[in-house]
Formats: C-alpha cells, sequence, structure tokens
C-alpha cells in the first residue's frame, strides 16, 4: 500500500478533491494506513440515512452498498485515540449506548469485503446527542385518553400526534408531560406519538417514536356490590373491547387501593368482616395489565357485609326438630327456611335467637333448613347456604314400666325411623345406660324388692354414636318381685309355699283351671294348703303380692309350678298267725306302693309293689 502511494501522488490529490466534492470530509488526525488506503481506492461510501437520539443512545441507520459484505462502524475521540472501531456488523443499523446527554459525536462508516477488509470509501456524521422525548404511558380516563411522556432534555414543547386514515395528525403542541385527547368515543382505538420541539417550534431532530402507543377507549364499568356466601360479591356488565378488568376497594383513608384482576366480570371479596362496608370499583385493562382502557366509577359501589348464617345443627328433640346456627355481627333477626318437596326454600319463621324449634314434624322424615340475616325491619342483610342442613325427626320412644316375672320389665312403642334404642335408668349418677337394642322391650333383672326405679329410651344410631331423637321424662316404678313359688303333696292335700318379698302387704294364691288363672284365697301367710284335690290329677299354682286391702296388685307372678296329687293311701292291718297283713285301696293316679315297717331306728322300707 505504502508503495502505491509513493507512486501515484495525482491520483491521491484526485481522488481527494473528488471526495471533497460527495461532501466527505477526512480529519487531520487521520493517518493510519488503513484509511489512506480507503481513500487511495476512492470508491464509494455508504449511504447514512440518519442518525438519531434516541432513549437508548445514538442509532445510525444506512442503505445497503453494492458490493460490501459487512460495515464497520467508527466513533472519534479526541483525547488522542482518534478513530476507534465499534462494531462490525452485517446489520444496516447500529445504536451506540455509550453516550452522555449534551455531548456531540463524530460517526465513520465504512463498508468491508466478504475477508473483512475495507472495500469502499469513508463517510463521516456528527450529531450532538440529547435524552429525547419518549412516550411512557397511556390510558383511558372520564373525558378521554391521556397519554404521557417524559420530557426530553432539549425539547422546549411537545407537539401530539395522532393517527388518521391519512397518517399521523398534529392535535396538540403543549409545554406539560401528558395530553388529554377528548376527541375520542368509546370502544373506538386510538393510537398516539409524539415529537420534541425547539424554542422556535421546528422538530429537535428526525427521531420519533413510529410505532406509538395504542388504546381502545372503553365505557366506564357500572359495578353493584351486594353480600354473598363467605364474602361480597361484586358483578359488573361485560364491557365489550375489554381484555381484563382491575378490581379496587377504598381504604380508610378515602384513597383506591388495587386488590385483584380478572378476565371474569364478576369478583367475591372473601377478606371481609361480618358487620363492615366496603366500597369498590372497576376498571378495564389490556390483556397484559399494562394499560386501563376505562377510567372508573369515582364513587365506587358500597355493600355492608353480614355473613351468611353458619349452620350448626338440626336434631330431634322431645317436641321437633332444632335448627340452631352461629350469631352474624350485624343481624337483628334470622329468618328459617325449609326445602319443600318441589325443592325450593319455603318460609318457616324469624327469630331473634340463635335457634327455632320446627314442630311441624313426622317421625322418620328428613327435613332440610337454612337461614337468612335480616336487618330490624325484615329485609335480608345477608345470603345464606343454598345446600342447608339436614335433621332427620324421629319422635321420642313413649315408655312404660311394670313390674315383671324375673325384673323391671321396660316396654315402648316403636319410633317410625328407628334403628336402635338406648334404655337408660336414673341412679344416683343422673341418667346412665343400660343397654342398647333394637327391640322395644327390655328388663331390667339387677333390681331389688321394694325399691323404686326410673327409666327412659332414646333412638340412635346403628353403631351407638349419634342421637337421632330426644327421650321423654322418665317412668318409675316401685319394684316388687314375683314370689318363688314351691308346691309338694301331703296327707291333706297340696301344700304351697313361696319366698317373703320385701314391700308385699299380701299375697294373693291362684291355681290354673279350666278357666284360666283363678284365685283361691288372699293370706299373709308364705304358705297355703290346698285340700280341695283329687289324687291322679295335676294342679298347677303361682303367687302375686298384693296390697294389704286385696284391691292393687303389687307384683307381677312367675310362671305357675305344677305337682301331679296322689292321695296318701289308707291302709288296714291284720294280725295273722305267724304273720301281719297290710292292705289298702286302689289310689287313683298310684303306679306303685312302698311299704314301711316302724323299728326302733325309725321307719324301714320293705317291700315296693303293686298290688292293693
Amino acid at each position: 500500500m505504502k508503495k502505491l502511494l509513493k507512486k501515484s501522488t495525482s491520483l491521491i490529490l484526485a481522488l481527494t478533491l473528488t471526495l471533497s466534492v460527495m461532501g466527505v470530509s477526512f480529519s487531520a488526525a487521520e493517518t493510519d494506513d488503513e484509511a489512506g488506503w480507503i481513500a487511495a481506492v476512492g470508491a464509494s461510501a455508504p449511504e447514512i440515512t440518519s442518525v438519531v437520539p434516541g432513549s437508548d443512545g445514538i442509532t445510525l441507520t444506512w442503505k445497503a452498498l453494492s458490493g460490501a459484505s459487512a460495515y464497520r462502524v467508527y466513533r472519534w475521540y479526541d483525547d488522542g485515540r482518534g478513530w476507534v472501531k465499534l462494531k462490525d456488523t452485517t446489520n444496516l443499523t447500529y445504536t451506540d449506548t455509550g453516550v452522555a446527554s449534551g455531548n456531540s459525536y463524530t460517526y465513520r462508516l465504512v463498508g468491508l469485503d466478504a475477508t473483512g477488509q475495507p472495500n469502499s470509501g469513508t463517510v463521516n456524521r456528527t450529531v450532538t446527542y440529547y435524552v429525547p422525548v419518549q412516550l411512557n404511558d397511556i390510558e383511558s380516563e372520564k373525558d378521554g385518553i391521556r397519554v404521557y411522556w417524559n420530557g426530553g432534555t432539549q425539547a422546549a414543547r411537545i407537539a401530539v400526534y395522532r393517527m388518521e386514515s391519512e397518517g399521523w395528525k398534529r392535535i396538540a403542541t403543549t409545554a406539560g408531560t401528558s395530553y388529554l385527547d377528548t376527541d375520542v368515543t368509546y370502544s373506538n382505538e386510538y393510537r398516539y406519538t409524539i415529537r420534541g420541539l425547539d424554542s422556535s417550534g421546528a422538530f429537535l431532530d428526525d427521531y420519533y417514536d413510529a410505532k406509538g402507543l395504542s388504546l381502545r377507549h372503553l365505557a366506564i364499568p357500572s359495578v353493584s356490590a351486594e353480600t354473598a356466601v363467605g364474602g361480597i360479591r361484586l358483578s359488573w356488565d361485560k364491557i365489550e373491547g375489554a381484555e381484563g378488568y382491575r378490581i379496587f376497594y377504598k381504604n380508610s383513608s378515602g384513597g383506591w387501593l388495587r386488590m385483584a384482576t380478572t378476565t371474569e366480570s364478576s369478583f367475591l371479596d372473601d377478606d371481609v368482616r361480618s358487620g363492615n362496608s366496603y366500597t369498590y370499583t372497576v376498571r378495564c385493562i389490556t390483556s397484559n395489565g399494562a394499560y386501563y382502557t376505562s377510567f372508573f366509577d369515582t364513587a365506587g359501589a358500597t355493600a355492608r357485609y353480614v355473613a351468611a348464617p353458619e349452620l350448626i345443627s338440626a336434631e330431634g328433640t322431645a317436641d321437633g326438630i332444632r335448627i340452631s346456627w352461629k350469631a352474624c355481627s350485624g343481624a337483628s333477626k334470622y329468618r328459617i327456611f325449609f326445602k319443600n318437596s318441589a325443592g325450593s326454600w319455603s318460609r318457616l319463621g324469624t327469630t331473634t335467637a340463635t335457634s327455632f324449634l320446627d314442630t311441624e314434624v313426622s317421625s322418620g322424615k328428613t327435613y332440610v333448613y337454612t337461614v337468612r340475616c335480616m336487618d330490624a325491619n325484615e329485609n335480608y342483610i345477608s345470603d345464606f347456604y343454598g345446600e342447608g342442613i339436614a335433621g332427620k325427626y324421629l319422635s321420642a320412644p313413649a315408655v312404660s314400666v311394670s313390674n315383671g316375672a324375673e325384673g323391671v320389665d321396660i316396654r315402648w312403642d316403636a319410633v317410625d325411623g328407628a334403628e336402635n334404642y338406648r334404655v337408660y335408668y336414673n341412679g344416683s349418677r343422673g341418667w346412665t345406660k343400660l343397654t342398647d337394642t333394637t327391640e322395644t322391650s327390655f328388663t331390667d333383672t339387677d333390681v331389688s324388692s321394694d325399691h323404686t326405679y326410673t327409666y327412659t329410651v332414646r333412638c340412635i344410631n346403628p353403631e351407638g354414636t349419634a342421637f337421632t331423637s330426644s327421650y321423654l321424662s322418665g317412668k318409675s316404678v316401685r319394684y316388687i318381685a314375683a314370689p318363688t313359688v314351691t308346691a309338694t303333696n301331703t296327707g291333706d292335700g297340696i301344700n304351697i309355699k313361696w319366698n317373703a318379698v320385701a314391700g308385699a302387704e299380701k299375697y294373693r294364691v291362684y291355681y290354673y283351671g279350666s278357666r284360666g288363672w283363678t284365685k283361691m284365697v288372699d293370706t299373709a301367710s308364705t304358705s297355703y294348703l290346698d285340700r280341695d284335690v283329687e289324687s291322679g290329677k295335676n294342679y298347677t299354682y303361682t303367687v302375686r303380692c298384693i296390697d294389704s286391702a286385696g284391691n292393687a296388685f303389687l307384683s307381677w307372678f312367675k310362671p305357675g309350678v305344677s305337682t301331679y296329687h296322689v292321695a296318701t293311701p289308707d291302709f288296714d292291718v291284720t294280725l295273722n298267725e305267724n304273720s301281719v297283713t297290710v292292705s289298702w285301696d286302689a289310689v287313683p293316679g298310684a303306679e306303685l306302693y312302698r311299704v314301711y315297717r316302724n323299728t326302733a331306728s325309725g321307719w324301714m322300707r320293705i317291700a315296693d309293689t303293686t298290688a292293693v
């Protein structure tokens, strides 16, 4: 290259003149070999179309140069470094980010061949960098669309443009940092950009955001708020063109605080306390949540939250089903509903308490209930639990008690729908479980005569873990035991005996004949001799305790005791010469006769015989 320069001084001068005419200038400090070669080649230079300050630096843009495979960008440094390569690139643009506002910068651009060697002339451009005005936000307001920007470092005023069918149209010039375009209509989309102006009203540079910011201007959502199960339910009509909605609530200072974002047209605020009032508003937003596409109702929608009553239980009692629920702060009254046969809710009653007794129920049926809060004027101020709470009513068993043959007999009516029963007695520790049974009777054998016992019965589930009915007041009985009877044959008849019974005043003796049990005698004794018997017949007896006047039974009786009566033989003794003859009449019912002789040692059996 040096040899070429020595031999072609006139050519260099010619090229210098030619390039000067083309508007390409060289610095006196440019003495490097590469720059000399470029000048010597005399090739055409890339055409820089713009050098524009931007928010992130200075951007150079140029046209493609025939024969150039890539491009090299230089910047001039006054600190003695001279031209410094910034970037080799195949693109037609480059942004220098290492710039500071208020400084001037000079750039040089050269084309490169496929081997990375310069193969074109050079072209220089100088520009002073400053931070340009920049769009940074856009939102819908009540009266239009407001566009925001930064002020820039050099701009005296800002020109605002809106895209129309014929292109960008200036709609305002302002010294502020925002502009409200009121010439808009709902559901339409608008696009804006801005340019910086100097004090004379001229553009500061060629830079502007050609894409700009776009926004669809939408109607303000009309919000309603009402108490619901679990919180306050907000709802609003869907706004055509809305991509999402942002919900705000008003804090204690009266300011709006962001609460949630949704694509639905309703929202449940569950972070509320019963008895408190809350105010809400809603605003349309873009799908990414970056821009508001509508304004908002500045008054908002207010609702006083009263919690739906939390249902506790629906239990059978002696008189019906009692429904219970938790008290709700802010409620003056409660209205109770039951689900009718059509599956809808029917009003049952109103109360200021937190429980209600439904007496219009049938045993064995299941009923479903729910409750709603009201104010003092009986206006509804809460929602209700739609699934309700179920309760099955079983009437309390009606119990009767009486003295039985083996203890106290407890009986009760079968209850429609009952699966199991629990029997209680009232002792020194109050009501105590006696037994669980599926029957409708039970005998308490662990009793003592002349003591009083009290019983009741309650329905329970098959597992014995839950009551399914209430119970009636206990039934009492003074227990007098049934006498235990024995009957034996004697020479005079059948001797009937029984044990003395505590609490008994008298006893009534019965025999069982063709007419059933027939009274024989009342006595204070514990035995009785039935003389009116016939040999060869069977007799059955029992005894029952009665009062001293013989007017009331005090006990039940045990099954009869039977005895087959055979009369004592009436016999004669005849002395013979060498013997004694014992003779007797045949006794009805006798199968065998045993003959005894009385000796010094007592009665001694001497013979068994069927003869008479």
